[in-house]
């Protein structure tokens, strides 16, 4: 028998067999190229949810040698602090901190143990309690928001223009109609001071909206008023506290460099009970690879 008879000959068994255990229709997809088998797939029982594909990159033992030089580079390298009184704090906690105060090496026991007194779930809140957000989703799949830092707005007609605060009530709206949309970031507005532009942004979102809200400070001194006004949104600095309505980004200036507005947020965040999305931020080809 030849090649092609032999492999028409194990394609009829094959779906002779699947036909057989219900696995699937024997009649191939008129559709399909004759050298292809296509069968049904079994359908789900009743109530059964679809599997989600899973993508991964680094096994578990990949991952574990990942933590394992995260800790080493920590203690042996140290990172940039650049805020003099959370430097003297990690010293005192037991950092190793160099004669110029900023450069920090954290033992391993002392990573650890920050690492075990971090909560492994949180829930961003929002006002009505119509939209919290719970991380991890329980579906293993994430959250969208809205884009934070936007300079420009661009009109249905494709032209593009400064955003103004007229546009955070538009991107306001939207947020919240969106059920994709989970939370709300402000924009960069203009036509207001360039340093208070983060206070006004957010004023505006707050006023405006009714999903959990995400804070990126512009100005070391805006850290501590953005989240008082957070805490007026919420009723009180009690209320946000057990209800976080804000939540705030902190970002490596470098992988070993953290810049003292940064720290800041992270300080203040911590005193008000505010959940802290801590974001990489690389560089392609400068603080990460290509």
């Amino acid at each position: 028998m030849g090649d092609d008879a032999q492999s028409s000959s194990k394609r009829r068994n094959r779906r002779d067999r699947l036909a057989a255990k219900g696995g699937g229709t024997a009649a191939p997809d008129s559709t399909a190229p004759a050298e292809f088998d296509v069968t049904m797939p079994r359908p789900l029982p009743a109530g059964r949810p679809a599997a989600r594909p899973a993508f991964a990159y680094l096994d578990d033992g990949r991952v574990g040698e990942f933590v394992e030089r995260s800790y080493r580079l920590l203690e042996e390298h140290g990172i940039h602090v650049s805020h003099p009184v959370a430097a003297a704090k990690l010293g005192e906690a037991g950092c190793k901190v160099d004669v110029d105060g900023r450069l920090v090496r954290i033992p391993r026991e002392l990573a650890q143990e920050a690492l075990a007194a971090t909560p492994r779930a949180v829930t961003l809140y929002s006002k009505s309690g119509r939209h919290d957000l719970d991380i991890p989703r329980p579906d293993k799949t994430f959250h969208m928001r809205t884009g934070t830092g936007a300079h420009g707005f661009i009109e249905p007609d494709g032209k593009w223009r400064k955003l103004t605060m007229d546009d955070v009530k538009t991107i306001a709206a939207i947020g919240d109609g969106l059920p994709e949309v989970g939370f709300i970031a402000h924009p960069f507005v203009n036509g207001v001071p360039e340093r208070t532009s983060d206070i006004h942004g957010l004023a505006t979102m707050l006023a405006n909206s009714e999903k959990h809200n995400w804070i990126q400070p512009y100005d070391v001194q805006n850290v501590r008023f953005l989240l008082e006004m957070a805490a007026v949104a919420a009723g009180g600095e009690e209320n946000l506290r057990a209800k976080p309505i804000v939540s705030c980004i902190a970002c490596s200036f470098t992988p070993f460099e953290f810049k003292e507005m940064d720290i800041e947020a992270i300080i203040q965040c911590g005193r008000y009970g505010v959940p802290i999305h801590a974001c990489s931020l690389p560089t392609a080809g400068g603080t990460a690879p290509v």
